[in-house]
């Protein structure tokens, strides 16, 4: 909980985020008015309207003019299987393919070496039910261009997917670690998924490493509209 002392929309936000996280308010849900919210916090309408903005940002609601706003639908499971090696998701598809600069943030986990690049394999992750949702995600692998240049992995289709090539590189790693954490989008993601500037995303970071050090890191992100499944 936030210092809702200092920050009243902080406590009208925490308050009700809470109701929704717990099921007090279901999914579907109409919200009470924003004029009966002010009055049973004792704020002003203002203040609510800035709490509600906040919670649509995250998805937890939605708003249907004229009725209101309604708590927004359970998000729907995003599943899949994870055994030593594997990818996440479907690495034949066809990628969006740059050499660059390895990015400040990668670059705190993966060596690029002297030239400093790095193959970078963009797909945008389609929505899973309707071609007119939007998408659901986005992942980028980044290989060091030096361990990688000779092979599929810098064209636009690996027809034997993304792991052999770097098999094929001698990029196998010896373990595998995965990091994840909540952010805001960043304005190159927000326009490649088609959701708002800074929005909550769930972003995972894939480690592949041998004797310690990275040989690649896939950066996935999802966003809130997702719930992720791990299957073991």
């Amino acid at each position: 909980m936030t210092d809702s002392a200092a920050f009243p929309v902080d406590r009208v936000l925490d308050q009700l985020r809470e109701r929704i996280t717990t099921g007090n308010y279901a999914a579907g849900t109409r919200l009470p008015a924003e004029a009966d919210l002010a009055a049973e916090f004792g704020v002003a309408r203002n203040t609510v309207r800035a709490a509600l903005t906040v919670l649509r940002a995250e998805g937890l609601i939605e708003t249907r003019r004229p009725s209101g706003s309604f708590v927004a639908p359970v998000p729907t499971p995003y599943e899949y299987e994870i055994s030593a090696g594997d990818d996440a998701f479907d690495d034949t598809a066809a990628a969006d393919v740059t050499i660059a600069e390895i990015d400040p943030y990668i670059g705190m986990f993966l060596a690029a070496g002297p030239s400093g690049l790095v193959i970078q394999r963009r797909r945008i992750l389609p929505a899973d039910h309707s071609p007119s949702d939007p998408p659901h995600g986005l992942t980028t692998l980044h290989v060091p261009y030096r361990a990688a240049k000779d092979t599929n992995l810098v064209r636009p289709a690996a027809p034997d997917g993304e792991s052999a090539e770097l098999a094929a590189a001698g990029l196998v790693p010896d373990e595998w670690t995965v990091q994840e954490s909540v952010r805001g989008a960043t304005p190159k993601e927000a326009e490649l998924i088609g959701c708002p500037l800074g929005v909550p995303v769930l972003e995972h970071l894939w480690f592949g490493r041998r004797d310690g050090e990275a040989l690649f890191v896939r950066m996935t992100v999802l966003t809130r509209g997702n719930l992720v499944v791990y299957r073991l």
